[in-house]
């Protein structure tokens, strides 16, 4: 992303997160701790209007939704600023994509419902923002982005999920 833009603004609730970010010239990366008040949060970022794009990688589910679109509509520049959400599409490999058909209805019942949300697509996700041209409210798009897992790395993704822990 750093190198599309002038400047970016990451920001992550735990502090741990940001010790592991890589360092980059473009990037600022700031603590924003869950109780740092919305005008704080605001100030914090660049104020109101000041951001072009607002993305949320694979973690939109564990956030106070509501709030934090309505820090999204003070800090996005109108008109123009586009809010780009993802998670991962879990569909690894046939045998794997079985495996997880079998597992998941069993694991649903024991998973956290915003755990729910990211393993359905983010189907079920309210998104009151305009359409960009890939994916809506209800129909979000898949886009593929490939990567190739060893059986270890796999075994770590699995138990990075909140069934697991």
């Amino acid at each position: 992303i750093a190198e599309h833009y002038d400047g970016v603004v990451a920001t992550d609730v735990s502090e741990g997160q940001l010790r592991h970010a890589i360092a980059h010239p473009k990037v600022r990366y700031l603590h924003t701790p869950e109780d740092l008040p919305e005008d704080d949060l605001v100030a914090l970022v660049g104020g109101e209007g000041s951001l072009d794009l607002v993305i949320v990688a694979t973690a939109i589910h564990w956030f106070d939704v509501p709030l934090f679109y309505a820090v999204v509509n003070r800090v996005l520049r109108r008109p123009g600023g586009v809010l780009a959400v993802w998670g991962y599409n879990y569909d690894i490999h046939p045998f794997g994509d079985k495996l997880q058909g079998t597992l998941y209805p069993a694991m649903r019942p024991y998973m956290d419902p915003r755990t729910r949300l990211a393993m359905e697509r983010y189907r079920q996700l309210p998104f009151p923002f305009e359409p960009v041209g890939v994916g809506r409210e209800g129909e979000p798009a898949d886009v593929d982005m490939e990567a190739e897992m060893t059986l270890e790395d796999l075994a770590g993704f699995v138990m990075t999920g909140s069934v697991a822990t």
